[in-house]
């Protein structure tokens, strides 16, 4: 049923136009972009979820730019992706993101023109960011390589559009939560780089708690501290490189490189291993609780701590280290791993040019400096604070998302109504 006020239309009827961009004998080759030039030109690695983004951005010369016809681009455009793993990503080129005078699209991109009289560029920019109008996109997609649209599928999308003064007000709405969104992701991204340099200070003695003792001067060894190599703080190393995983469909669950993240697990790719295989598998050694998970390549260099409840298997490109606990902390070796200065001497010792990865023989002996264990405890406490806050800003950033999402279903549908000006008066749309 279609809201009071709304109408159900197609892209084409809207008075939207579409611009694709040149294509032919005069398209310019690679070889011929630049750093610097006349013409802005634009594609998919520019247009991001958020909007736009010019950091990624190439030039053309002011005679190929004239010897092109099609897909000149004007301040209030919206450019579409129309190929490739982007498809569907639309972003906004203003005056406020591009000082550019000059550009144009790719053959890559479509340029979707507004007619401002009746729709509000920042409602549509939404809209076609929903699911109302990704379901249609995911529908209409073809190409398995290289998943694309054309501008005919583009026409024939269907969209629930509101009157001009109702998209202006859904659009204020969402941008408000957008900005909140933002501001969140500000917070996170300080909050990590706080974090990293209180790592850097801590883990090289360069800041000490007063009890401890002084700070250490650049390149020094603090005082109490040691280094030593990897293995000498290690009761074991428990490496499956040289076997073949005996996976299956269910059963355990199987640790690969793919789930350990820089000091977590991710286990949105599971896989698991035949239960009556487990302990024929994991014949070298079972992991528990203190261990420190630490991939060797394809990513090199990840680390996190092995889950403290249940059962898992361990893959191929994943050792588990296990600390001499009279000697250091896990937590404070994971820290160490995972900080600027142990990814720097992990890195050192690393082998390949394609693939990094390093050699079982060249983990134990990457150096390790270290104070007593009550420092160490001290410091990791700190860092879980640094940890904590992260993840508090990491859940708000989760629940606004989630809470725009279900805003976004419901405004750009007309399930829910929104109040708009008329004669100076908030009127509510029912």
């Amino acid at each position: 049923m279609v809201p009071n006020g709304w109408k159900i239309a197609r892209f084409d009827e809207l008075g939207i136009s579409t611009i694709d961009g040149d294509r032919g004998k005069n398209y310019p080759k690679k070889e011929e972009y630049s750093s610097e030039g006349y013409c802005l030109f634009l594609g998919a690695d520019n247009i991001t979820d958020a909007d736009l983004d010019l950091e990624k951005k190439v030039f053309i010369s002011e005679e190929r730019h004239k010897a092109l016809k099609k897909g000149i681009v004007q301040y209030d455009d919206l450019l579409l992706v129309m190929r490739g793993n982007g498809t569907g990503r639309i972003g906004l080129y203003c005056q406020k993101k591009s000082p550019y005078s000059i550009a144009r699209i790719n053959s890559g991109l479509v340029i979707i023109r507004l007619n401002h009289d009746t729709l509000d560029k920042t409602f549509i920019m939404y809209l076609m960011r929903s699911r109302v109008v990704l379901k249609q996109f995911d529908s209409f997609t073809f190409g398995s390589a290289q998943p694309q649209l054309t501008i005919q599928i583009l026409k024939s999308l269907v969209f629930p559009v509101p009157p001009l003064p109702e998209q202006t007000k859904i659009a204020q709405i969402l941008s408000t939560w957008d900005k909140a969104i933002e501001t969140v992701e500000k917070l996170i991204e300080n909050s990590k780089q706080q974090k990293k340099a209180l790592m850097q200070q801590l883990l090289t003695g360069k800041k000490r708690f007063k009890e401890f003792g002084e700070p250490a001067k650049d390149g020094e060894l603090p005082e109490g501290w040691e280094e030593s190599s990897l293995i000498s703080v290690l009761e074991k190393i428990i490496d499956y490189r040289g076997q073949s995983v005996p996976k299956a469909k269910c059963g355990i669950p199987l640790i690969t490189a793919r789930n350990v993240r820089m000091g977590f697990l991710d286990f949105n790719d599971q896989e698991f291993v035949d239960v009556e295989k487990y302990d024929e598998w994991m014949n070298r050694g079972i992991p528990g609780t203190g261990d420190v998970l630490f991939t060797t390549e394809a990513p090199l260099g990840n680390a996190c701590m092995y889950p403290s409840h249940g059962k898992y298997a361990v893959g191929q490109r994943t050792v588990s280290l296990r600390v001499d606990n009279e000697k250091i902390h896990p937590e404070f070796l994971l820290y160490f791993i995972t900080s600027e200065r142990g990814q720097r001497l992990i890195d050192i010792r690393s082998s390949g040019s394609t693939a990094k990865g390093i050699k079982s023989s060249e983990l134990k002996k990457v150096k390790i400096r270290y104070p007593g264990l009550k420092e160490q405890l001290r410091i990791t406490r700190s860092l879980i604070v640094a940890d904590d806050r992260i993840i508090n800003f990491e859940t708000q950033l989760s629940h606004l998302s989630q809470q725009k999402r279900a805003l976004m279903q419901q405004l750009l549908t007309g399930k829910r109504r929104v109040k708009v000006k008329a004669n100076d008066r908030e009127v509510e749309v029912a």
